[in-house]
């Protein structure tokens, strides 16, 4: 059956400008013409706004093999229109490397250059005559909304079926301004249950929307929510049934209203940030939203309902127009749509998504606590981080974004947000032609936590060739004047044509009184220009980035430690030393956690310490890790270097195990590759640290003990409850099948453990931890362990009946937890209170995946 769709709109004649160097290509004419030694611009008008959208709509039903009507207006004689009939854009093309930024790739295509803006009408609005479309009794209509006359020229408007039965869905892409004009008013009232409305972030942003761009998609997630709640200029979109909020070409927002219900989905690449995708190439595209909306409507008008489905080949195919350009260079620039909406599970498997739950937000707006990685548990965390290590990636972090920066990757979302936040600094910075004086920010981390490797990445990840590194250690400085010679090499660095990112660590050293260095930077942070003698010399472009050494964070730094006394003292100093001029002074900071627990429920260390640990075997033993990216490290290994209580010297402390450990001959890092125990001891609880790599030994060897212990607590059980029974006999008489039956028990622990939300790790010696069980908890464990031994029996032949008879195996308590009479309960209900004790006993502890209440819930929405 042949669907019919209609696509209508702002239509647009859009002009492509480039380059030609005539003198460059052969000639059959000789002599060449004069005109022809110089460089040309050649144009070429081509169909834009609605109808090219009309166009996308058709390639993309024929490519998905949509047997499809596509109608949409005719432009015949484009080149010959005026301005003054349809509106002209101006584009002027080059030609870019495919990818990336290699000047000398022959693989090159032409994008935008330069966007030179539109010609149009004096009186602003052009003539509407030649474009109208005559009712066909639609299946989908599309309206590209540019605001340049559509929405308010009733008659140019196509005659849509009004019975409630007939009405078809409508896709709106709308441009600013957003959410009004008589074309909306129409729409919203006669078809708001078929309305799909398609708007751009960036767009809401200029109608007074504050989104936040590009620092998480948890924290675009949040101000999208709470500019729904609270933001009346917002209020008018939320008529249409369906909202499709469009980040770039890397996320989506859906917001869908089905009667008094409402459901928020995000949709994102968990690699990239909002813009992520276009800047791994040079030259800008256009043509993306109607590449985006022709995708989104094939895939409706297909499945009519799925807009997950919709929503991610919209994003897949608007980068493959992207990656296409304009073409080859070599040939003349022109759209290049053939091809790119086909996509296949591979490409949509990129863009994960997650749908928001409604909750209540606190006082004072959205919940900051939560995050995309917060939806997993702390035993979740633990497996991901281990298979992260090994695997270099695990399917089940899909969901969860990734900050990269050059070699730098994080997961945390705070330290995500500090670093684009940063990052959004550099390249405004960058960018700015008129910048006199120097981009000035802070990082603060425990010692060894990362901060000049961090903040070089994030760098690098900008500008590798012109931003220059240097460093200078104010700690090492006697005075001034050292500071003064350092002044003069970032001045030489700037007038050689480069920028400096010059690290000042320990800025917060002392100087003769607590931050005594601050006041010396006042004058070129604020004039960029420094003091020689007499004479006053300007810096020039260059980035400070002032490392904390004796302060871990911002807030340490600007109000002290957490004791009263201590702040009140700190305050004093920094006042004195001009600390409070020099805050002013920040244009940003960025504190890093390390790979050392924050807290007592840190729980996303684990997983900061997977991302270092990968990424530092794959800088210093790279050839441990095969082809399929797979690293080769015994799990043992990899759980000690996760679980070890602390690094004494930081992520040092983890790259130094690394280097002192016998790998440069090796193909597999095992135990047997460790350093020595005294090495460790330089940077870890040696102890603790073997322990834990021996996890697995230890505890095997303890299943024995364990065992025995049981069992005497088992025959304490039946003198208190009055049921002796043949198995009431010491350890050493008690037959192999009861005694495996003991062991079987003890190596159940673990599992039964995880069921409540706890794991078990070699404690200090001396110093273990026993935890208390919840009632709650103890009446789970032992649930599960009798359903542990019921599968145990019924797999050595033993069967229910009403009288124990050992000899024919049969045995009365083969029945459901919930059946067993209390005597029964209560010797598994003593069994698993004595865990933590019998685990202690052999040097183990049990430790908790969650604090009590800790578990985040999900942004307010």
């Amino acid at each position: 059956m042949v669907k019919t769709v209609v696509v209508a709109g702002d239509v647009a004649v859009d002009w492509i400008a480039w380059e030609e160097k005539y003198a460059s290509r052969p000639h059959d004419q000789k002599p060449v013409p004069n005109w022809m030694n110089f460089p040309g611009t050649r144009m070429l008008a081509r169909p834009g706004g609605a109808v090219l959208l009309g166009a996308m709509v058709r390639q993309s039903c024929e490519e998905n093999k949509l047997d499809a009507q596509v109608e949409t207006y005719e432009i015949n004689d484009i080149e010959s229109l005026p301005p003054t009939r349809v509106i002209h854009s101006n584009t002027v093309m080059e030609a870019f490397p495919r990818k990336g930024d290699d000047e000398h790739s022959t693989d090159r295509v032409f994008r935008v250059s330069q966007f030179r803006g539109f010609t149009g009408p004096d009186r602003g609005i052009a003539k509407r005559d030649p474009f109208r479309l005559r009712d066909t009794g639609a299946d989908m209509v599309i309206i590209d909304d540019a605001g340049n006359g559509f929405r308010d020229t009733e008659e140019v408007w196509p005659l849509l079926r009004k019975t409630a039965a007939a009405k078809p869905p409508i896709i709106l892409k709308m441009s600013s301004p957003l959410g009004e004009g008589p074309l909306w008013e129409h729409l919203t009232t006669e078809y708001g249950e078929q309305l799909v409305t398609l708007v751009t972030a960036n767009d809401l942003r200029d109608w007074g929307v504050h989104i936040s761009h590009r620092l998480s998609w948890e924290r675009s997630l949040e101000d999208f929510s709470w500019q729904l709640r609270n933001n009346k200029i917002v209020h008018p979109l939320l008529k249409c049934r369906n909202l499709i909020v469009r980040f770039g070409i890397d996320g989506a927002i859906h917001y869908r209203k089905t009667g008094d219900k409402v459901s928020v989905e995000l949709y994102y690449d968990p690699a990239l940030p909002e813009d992520g995708f276009a800047d791994q190439y040079q030259g800008k595209m256009q043509g993306l939203s109607n590449a985006f909306t022709a995708a989104v409507a094939s895939a409706l008008l297909t499945s009519g309902d799925n807009y997950a489905e919709a929503i991610r080949n919209g994003l897949i195919c608007a980068r493959k127009l992207f990656h296409a350009g304009f073409g080859p260079a070599g040939d003349h620039p022109d759209y290049q749509f053939k091809g790119i909406f086909t996509t296949g599970d591979s490409d949509r498997k990129k863009i994960a998504s997650i749908r928001i739950p409604e909750v209540t937000p606190p006082a004072g707006g959205t919940n900051r606590g939560w995050t995309i990685l917060g939806t997993k548990n702390r035993a979740e965390l633990e497996e991901i981080a281990e298979k992260m290590v090994i695997n270099g990636k695990d399917p089940t972090m899909n969901p969860v974004p990734v900050g990269s920066f050059e070699g730098l990757k994080t997961v945390d979302r705070d330290e995500i947000e500090s670093f684009q936040s940063i990052r959004n600094l550099f390249v405004e910075f960058l960018n700015n032609p008129r910048t006199v004086r120097p981009l000035s920010i802070a990082v603060f981390g425990p010692p060894g936590s990362g901060k000049s490797f961090g903040v070089t990445q994030l760098a690098q990840s900008i500008d590798k060739k012109k931003i220059q590194k240097m460093e200078f250690n104010l700690s090492q400085f006697r005075d001034p004047s050292e500071l003064t010679m350092a002044f003069h090499k970032i001045r030489d660095a700037v007038l050689r044509g480069q920028v400096p990112l010059a690290f000042f660590d320990e800025f917060d050293a002392t100087l003769g009184q607590r931050f005594g260095w601050l006041k010396y930077f006042l004058a070129p942070m604020q004039d960029g220009e420094f003091r020689d003698g007499e004479n006053m010399h300007p810096l020039g472009k260059a980035i400070f980035v002032f490392a904390g050494g004796t302060c871990q964070s911002f807030d340490e730094f600007r109000h002290g430690p957490r004791e009263v006394n201590a702040k009140s003292d700190h305050s004093l100093l920094l006042t004195a030393a001009k600390g409070t001029d020099f805050i002013s002074r920040l244009r940003g900071y960025i504190d890093i956690k390390g790979c050392n627990s924050i807290g007592t429920n840190d729980r996303f260390m684990v997983i900061r310490r997977a991302m270092l640990l990968r990424s530092l075997l794959a800088r210093n033993t790279g050839h441990l890790i095969d082809a399929d990216g797979v690293a080769a490290i015994d799990p043992c290994v990899v759980r000690a270097f996760l679980k070890v209580p602390q690094y004494l010297h930081g992520v040092r402390s983890m790259e130094g195990i690394i280097d002192m450990s016998q790998l440069a001959k090796k193909r597999r890092f095992s135990q047997s590759a460790l350093p020595s125990n005294e090495q460790l001891a330089l940077h870890v609880d040696a102890d603790r640290f073997m322990r834990l790599v021996l996890q697995d030994v230890i505890f095997s060897d303890a299943i024995e003990a364990i065992a025995k212990e049981n069992h005497i607590q088992y025959r304490a059980t039946l003198d208190h409850i009055g049921k002796p029974t043949i198995n009431d006999v010491p350890w050493e008489k008690l037959e192999e099948e009861f005694r495996e039956s003991n062991r079987g028990q003890a190596r159940h622990i673990p599992e039964k453990l995880r069921v409540i939300g706890c794991g078990l790790w070699p404690g200090n010696k001396g110093e273990i931890l026993r935890i208390k069980f919840e009632d709650k908890e103890i009446e789970e464990l032992a649930r599960l362990e009798h359903e542990r031994w019921m599968k145990e029996k019924l797999e050595n032949g033993w069967k229910y009946g009403r009288t124990r008879d050992d000899a024919l195996k049969i045995n009365p308590s083969l029945v459901g937890w919930d059946q067993l009479d209390k005597a029964e309960k209560k010797k598994d209900l003593d069994a698993v209170s004595e865990i933590p004790e019998r685990l202690a006993d052999v040097g183990f502890e049990i430790y908790r995946f969650e604090e009590k209440g800790s578990r985040q819930k999900g942004p307010a929405s």
